[in-house]
């Protein structure tokens, strides 16, 4: 099978489109390219599992070309009359050519020719190099390791090979019988240099083989510029009942993996034992918000997990209004975490942005029926998901293991106002505290603080293990001096109680009032306070039970553990 034809994405535009496998429309996707704003042209199976990669200009006519021969399972791909590349596609049907532009992104096709033929080609001699990463991705000067598969798709004996890239040539003297394939890491790696730039690993040294085109495959390197303090926040609303949702997953697992730090991802599941109610509410009451399974991406939109990567790349690069670094004390035997969120301005904060503080948890796994994760993809029926395919439907809780659980809201959805404007230079400290359940795993918890802007955007923040969080060195944690010269009494009381402080210096004093989950109950900023004071604090619209007494003064900061008997 032959197609190609003509395609110009606009300046500024992206584009899609994909192969169906099924004359059904809607059953099987067996194929998908993107082309990105940047130039980027990303060839993925029907899993979206990217297999190759190319460039193009936009607002230039690109020729694509693709030939399929469907006897021996050989995806090949060419642009404007240069080879990309070829791979074996796990779905090989092919059925009807769907051209699918999003809402916004135009695109224009012209030139299309196609041809079909039932002859079977015998191949006696042919390998094919299938790289693990064609898009490489990454700061300006890193670099990326090249690695992948070299498969014998012939009838004889393959008895070594060479790989080329950058001019260097590598000799690998593996035998790979018919049918089998080797894995390879070459000495070379992919330089990130500034821009969309493409360079090929070429294989050779194979006597008598058959295919050129499944001898190439393109590395397409892609700079991302890191402004200070910039991060990716992105929540993805999920559920185990969701049939798509493991989708959502795969991705949210891939960039975590991929960008480490620069992505703070959060699964808010809704619906099953994972649900926090109040977080999935706020989630699904937001203008965009797109149903399950979606990712809010810097609550400024609602994507499919599919467009993630992209979406990242372009947020990434923007300037961030913030720098935020998290400090921790966490005491094993009561389980109470202490946390402060350092804030630095890097431009102009209105009063009314603020934090969100809230937990994550990794490696979450439960026993009963609510922890059955559904799959629409078990047995491949809708392509490859980051080997749901190979999975039952449901899938049992005893093989599901959820990262990225979001456990708490400990400041609630929209988070604290700051109360305050800032300018860049200037420095906040808020102080929380939060008794862990002991059926969390308090080394799988992630403490993520969220800037939220004024716009009810949140376009950075930052996230911290427990153990990562309390080796800061930062002068906001809690201060011995400050706890020495604090006393809350009575204690326990009913009605009201007084906080007894005693400043060495003058500062400016706060007090929240969080429940033993770490909920923030109570808020009020005392002003400039000095020597000693009294501060009288109203318990009368709270219940009985365990709290804690948060005091910020300046940048020190203590907390104190009260009973209020009702």
């Amino acid at each position: 099978f032959h197609l190609d034809f003509m395609i110009n994405v606009p300046q500024g535009a992206s584009a899609y489109y994909n192969f169906q496998g099924e004359t059904n429309p809607g059953a099987q996707w067996v194929y998908n390219v993107f082309f990105t704003s940047d130039g980027l042209i990303n060839f993925a199976e029907g899993g979206n599992t990217s297999m190759m990669a190319a460039t193009f200009v936009p607002d230039e006519w690109t020729k694509m070309d693709i030939d399929v021969d469907l006897d021996n399972n050989v995806w090949a791909f060419s642009v404007n009359g240069e080879c990309v590349g070829s791979f074996q596609n796990t779905d090989n049907n092919l059925a009807s050519l769907n051209l699918f532009p999003t809402a916004g992104d135009d695109y224009y096709i012209d030139d299309v020719n196609m041809s079909y033929s039932p002859d079977l080609v015998d191949i006696t001699t042919d390998a094919m190099l299938t790289l693990d990463a064609n898009v490489a991705i990454g700061v300006v000067g890193g670099g990326n390791p090249i690695s992948g598969k070299v498969t014998n798709i012939g009838s004889t004996l393959i008895d070594g090979f060479d790989l080329t890239f950058a001019s260097s040539t590598e000799t690998f003297s593996d035998m790979i019988e018919p049918g089998e394939s080797v894995d390879f890491v070459m000495e070379a790696s992919s330089d990130i240099s500034l821009g969309v730039n493409a360079e090929a690993v070429i294989l050779s040294n194979v006597d008598g083989d058959e295919i050129s085109c499944n001898n190439i495959s393109t590395i397409v390197g892609v700079s991302i510029d890191v402004p200070r303090g910039k991060k990716y926040v992105a929540e993805e609303a999920t559920g185990t009942w969701c049939q798509f949702c493991p989708r959502g997953d795969v991705f949210m697992n891939y960039m975590n993996d991929t960008y480490k730090d620069l992505f703070i991802g959060v699964a808010v599941h809704a619906g099953d034992p994972m649900d926090v109610m109040e977080y999935s509410m706020g989630q699904s009451n937001l203008p965009f918000f797109a149903g399950y399974p979606s990712i809010l991406t810097e609550r400024s939109a609602s994507i499919d997990p599919l467009s993630l990567e992209a979406d990242f790349v372009a947020k990434i690069q923007e300037p961030s209004p913030a720098e935020i670094t998290i400090a921790a004390l966490f005491d094993e035997s009561t389980r109470e975490l202490k946390i402060n969120a350092n804030v630095e301005a890097l431009s102009t904060i209105f009063p009314s942005a603020g934090l969100i503080l809230l937990l994550t948890e990794d490696g979450v796994t439960g026993t009963d029926a609510g922890y059955n994760q559904v799959n629409a993809y078990a047995g491949g029926t809708n392509g490859t998901m980051g080997g749901y395919e190979l999975l039952p439907d449901p899938v049992p809780a005893a093989q599901m293991v959820y990262n990225h659980v979001a456990r708490a809201l400990i400041n609630g959805f929209d988070g604290e106002d700051f109360g305050e404007g800032m300018t860049a230079g200037d420095t906040k400290t808020l102080a929380y505290s939060f008794t862990l359940p002991d059926e969390w795993d308090a080394e799988q918890i992630h403490i993520v603080a969220i800037y939220r802007d004024a716009d009810g955007t949140t376009p950075t923040g930052n996230k911290a293990t427990i153990l990562e969080a309390e080796m800061n060195d930062l002068s906001s944690t809690i201060d011995p001096i400050l706890a020495a010269n604090t006393d809350v009494y009575p204690n326990p009381f009913s009605e009201s109680t007084n906080v007894v402080l005693d400043l060495q210096e003058a500062a400016n004093v706060s007090i929240e009032i969080t429940d033993a989950v770490g909920r923030l109950v109570i808020s009020r900023d005392y002003g400039m306070q000095s020597g000693k004071s009294i501060i009288p604090v109203d318990a009368n619209q709270l219940s009985g039970g365990i709290y804690f007494i948060n005091i910020l003064a300046g940048n020190s900061f203590t907390s104190k553990r009260v009973v209020v008997s009702k």
